[in-house]
């Protein structure tokens, strides 16, 4: 069986495309001609209606045995020494492969990620482990400037008049005294809360909207607290994510017995974060909200986002080539929206070759104007996700101190070729296709 080592190429545009170089007749597949197979977003993506049905396409799609002999030769490539040991002496990739090796369909334990709150490990692990499974290097969320927080608790009213009277006064940042590089959170606030408070004016908020509709009124309220970091931006509405592309594509090779394979997509997420090449988040969005283990839910915070958040962050590490004190330290943030609720999932690399999971609990936006002040707590969630997307890139983008000499033997080397880096952490496995009907 061929290695399945996974080596990157110090150096190289990871989000590179064929057509970059010339090629319009390149057989590579787009949004346009793209089939269910090319897609491994297949057998998890559903209509509403279809949420609740336990005939869903991944449960069409067990777990074949050419993908466990593929994730058992990843886990023979792990040493043993640079696994994530618990205090009990367990490995949690030793649990992780066991438990995969024994499910008959697709669980986040396939591609070496652990979500510590999912019920599936309470008989896996012990609470004791689980624990230090949730607690072991955790990054803590970032804490929020005072001055903000008392700027927030001024909306904290239960009628509509109130809360435009807030609105209506003039605060000492605004007008001349603005400053953007300290004042854009208060604006972003101020800016939102007009845009919520006119929701409830004209009575809104009300369940059964289309996706889109909520995508609109309130989850780009998220997008725009971004607008004041350079060349971040937000891609909206099934976007393809570049970083899943790169792990689909690793292995493509020129043609030659064989004809050129067709380039695959990246999984498509709802909302994509991006500062130039680089990906930093996504989000899964719903236009219904049927409970918090709905099947909807379950598959987006259960499987799918998390996959796509494990992309972002190896190419995240590849870009700093796979240093220990920054990849420690980096995250990759994503959202579940479902109607007016909505939950954070966090992905980092505490130990060893495992991606962790941390998620919220579920916020909601207050149907009820009497209830705004519930509304609070979604806005300090925002920006602490941001706090963490901007510590993520400022890692990422740090700048790389070097000595003369280092820098000597770093020019001798151009022309010469990039060396290869062994992954420390190995690519999520590719989803089960789904079976065609006869």
């Amino acid at each position: 069986m061929p290695s399945l080592e996974v080596d990157y190429t110090i150096g190289s545009d990871l989000s590179t495309t064929d057509s970059d170089f010339g090629f319009p007749e390149d057989d590579h597949i787009t949004d346009l001609d793209s089939s269910p197979e090319d897609d491994d977003t297949t057998g998890l993506d559903s209509s509403p209606e279809d949420d609740d049905t336990t005939d869903s396409n991944s449960e069409k799609s067990p777990v074949s045995m050419a993908m466990k002999r593929e994730i058992e030769c990843i886990y023979q490539k792990m040493e043993t020494r640079s696994k994530w040991r618990l205090s009990t002496g367990k490995y949690v990739e030793d649990a992780l492969f066991d438990f995969g090796m024994v499910s008959n369909y697709e669980h986040l334990a396939h591609s070496f990620i652990i979500d510590p709150d999912d019920e599936t490990y309470n008989s896996i692990f012990t609470e004791e482990e689980l624990d230090e499974i949730r607690t072991y290097n955790r990054k803590e969320f970032p804490e929020i400037s005072d001055d903000l927080l008392e700027y927030l608790l001024k909306y904290e009213k239960d009628s509509l008049e109130e809360l435009r009277e807030v609105l209506a006064e003039k605060e000492p940042w605004e007008g001349k005294n603005y400053d953007k590089s300290i004042h854009f959170d208060f604006e972003w606030v101020k800016r939102s809360m007009h845009n919520l408070i006119n929701e409830y004016d004209n009575d809104n908020l009300k369940s059964g909207r289309h996706e889109n509709w909520y995508l609109v009124h309130f989850w780009s309220l998220i997008d725009n607290s971004l607008s004041d970091l350079d060349n971040v931006y937000v891609a909206r509405g099934e976007v393809c994510s570049n970083a899943s592309a790169n792990r689909k594509n690793r292995h493509r090779t020129s043609q030659g017995i064989t004809r050129l394979k067709r380039k695959k997509l990246g999984r498509r997420s709802d909302l994509i974060i991006r500062k130039n090449k680089r990906e930093y988040g996504c989000s899964e969005a719903g236009r219904y909200f049927k409970g918090v283990n709905d099947t909807k839910i379950l598959k987006e915070r259960g499987l799918k986002c998390p996959k796509v958040m494990k992309d972002m962050f190896v190419d995240l590490a590849n870009a700093v080539e796979w240093k220990t004190e920054i990849v420690r330290q980096i995250e990759v943030v994503g959202w579940i929206h479902a109607e007016l609720m909505m939950m954070l999932m966090r992905l980092d690399n505490p130990g060893g070759y495992i991606c962790r999971i941390t998620r919220t609990p579920l916020y909601q936006i207050a149907e009820e104007v009497g209830r705004f002040g519930e509304n609070l707590e979604f806005f300090t969630l925002v920006l602490k996700y941001k706090a963490i997307i901007k510590k993520t890139i400022s890692l990422i983008e740090g700048k790389k101190t070097k000595t003369k000499s280092e820098r000597k033997r770093k020019l001798q080397e151009v022309g010469k070729g990039s060396s290869a880096v062994t992954a420390r952490i190995y690519d999520c496995c590719e989803t089960p296709k789904k079976k065609k009907n006869k």
